[in-house]
Formats: C-alpha cells, sequence, structure tokens
C-alpha cells in the first residue's frame, strides 16, 4: 500500500510548522531547530515530498508543490539570516512572501490530492 499524505493532514502540520516559525523569527519562544527552518526534507510534507511521495514525482501537481514548498523553506532561511541580523523588517517581508506562496502552494497541494486520491 502506498502512504498518501492527505491534504487536510498536510495544511494542519504546515500551519503549525508555519506558526512556530512566525514564533521563533519573532522573538517568541522557539521550538524549531534551525535545520528544520532551512531545510525542506525535515517538515511532515519535506519528508513525504523526499521519501514516499516520490513515487508520484511523474505528476505536474507534485512537481509544483516540491517547488513551492522548497521555495518556502528557502524563504525561511532568509528570514532566519534576517532575525540572526535583527532585521525585522526584512523578516516581515520574507513572512508575507512565505504567505504568497503557501496559498499557491496549498492549491498545488489539493490537486495532486484530488489526483493521487484516486490511488487509495
Amino acid at each position: 500500500m502506498m502512504a498518501i499524505l492527505h491534504f487536510h493532514e498536510a495544511v494542519v502540520h504546515h500551519h503549525e510548522w508555519l506558526a512556530r516559525l512566525v514564533a521563533c523569527l519573532t522573538g517568541e519562544q522557539c521550538d524549531l531547530h534551525v535545520h528544520e527552518i532551512v531545510h525542506d526534507d525535515k517538515c511532515l510534507i519535506g519528508q513525504w515530498l523526499h521519501g514516499e511521495g516520490q513515487t508520484f514525482a511523474n505528476l505536474p501537481a507534485f512537481q509544483d508543490v516540491r517547488k513551492l514548498h522548497k521555495e518556502v523553506h528557502d524563504i525561511a532561511a532568509q528570514a532566519w539570516e534576517a532575525k540572526l541580523a535583527d532585521d525585522q523588517d526584512m523578516v516581515q517581508h520574507l513572512l508575507q512572501q512565505i504567505s504568497e506562496i503557501k496559498h499557491q502552494m496549498f492549491m498545488s497541494w489539493n490537486e495532486l490530492n484530488a489526483t493521487i486520491g484516486s490511488y487509495e
């Protein structure tokens, strides 16, 4: 049986990760490790995309999700660097970029889930 990561589960986990990221970047208590912020294969979605999800790598929606997910983590890494440089204006700017990209990512994720749901 293939492991399918469902849209709702992915959304919940990524929203939780984003809330934890915002807390880290805005000076609240941080419970993320730097590698969980800067690498796109450490969170639940990233682990699936780089692991069991590879079964679906030929699907355009999978490629879209993977690209957008990496972009979120790349921008998060820039935001982490801005935080370390004490540049909260840049942190806020980058968090806005993440917010815009995550919407695109979840739209692609929804499309991917609709496609792979037929494999269950």
